[in-house]
């Protein structure tokens, strides 16, 4: 992956922000999203779909709430006792950017409902003639795990708040979440360095860090 952004999609009303999706009925139709930018040659769209349901098994266990809005594509109806949904903010969705996705994330979908039944994970385009797209959430919602490593986002020197959507802070966020350790980390960035993406002295400066126990900071970015 190279970078990746938090943000809601699924809804047309414009400029969505936490608390509008949270109260106001013009933004219900959103859902909290994870935006992936990948390099196609070396990580398919396949084996980003594997890696969802492989961690989340497609959402198993559905909740009673709202349906999906009208202007989703219908999906396979569930059975009787599993036919509630999650509130749709919370909603198990994969949004497609055109057909072929699409098509990926429904053939993907159908071989999991095989292994596990039915599930609440549904499919649904992303951009659509009626305008639909996704929208970046608040600052303070990105890069949650490495906002609460204070000391490497000082190291990262992060010269904007634009900065927690970067490379670099995709793969601390990564480290600083466990996903990956210190010595990936140092691997991915130095990457960054090698294609003139990250300064060579920010690099080193990081990479101390990595190796120091965690200092942990109470607050976010910038509220």
């Amino acid at each position: 992956m190279i970078a990746t952004r938090v943000g809601y999609a699924g809804g047309l009303a414009a400029n969505p922000t936490y608390q509008k999706v949270c109260s106001n009925r013009m933004y219900k139709d959103y859902v909290e999203a994870l935006s992936i930018e990948y390099d196609p040659s070396l990580l398919s769209y396949g084996a980003l779909l594997d890696a969802y349901f492989s961690y989340t098994g497609g959402v198993r266990f559905p909740r009673t709430g709202a349906a999906p809005p009208s202007n989703a594509r219908k999906a396979p109806p569930l059975a009787a006792s599993t036919r509630f949904r999650p509130k749709r903010q919370y909603a198990p969705v994969i949004f497609t950017h055109d057909e072929a996705q699409h098509a990926i994330a429904l053939s993907t979908l159908g071989g999991v409902r095989e292994r596990y039944g039915e599930i609440a994970t549904v499919v649904e385009d992303l951009y659509q003639d009626t305008g639909t797209s996704f929208w970046d959430a608040e600052p303070y919602h990105q890069k949650w795990k490495l906002q609460k490593r204070r000391e490497l986002t000082m190291a990262l020197a992060l010269p904007d708040e634009g900065g927690l959507l970067g490379s670099a802070a995709t793969t601390l966020n990564a480290f600083a979440g466990g996903a990956i350790d210190s010595a990936m980390a140092r691997r991915r960035l130095q990457s960054l360095v090698d294609r003139r993406q990250l300064d060579p002295n920010t690099f080193e400066a990081v990479v101390r860090e990595l190796e120091r126990p965690p200092v942990k900071a109470a607050g976010a970015w910038k509220r």
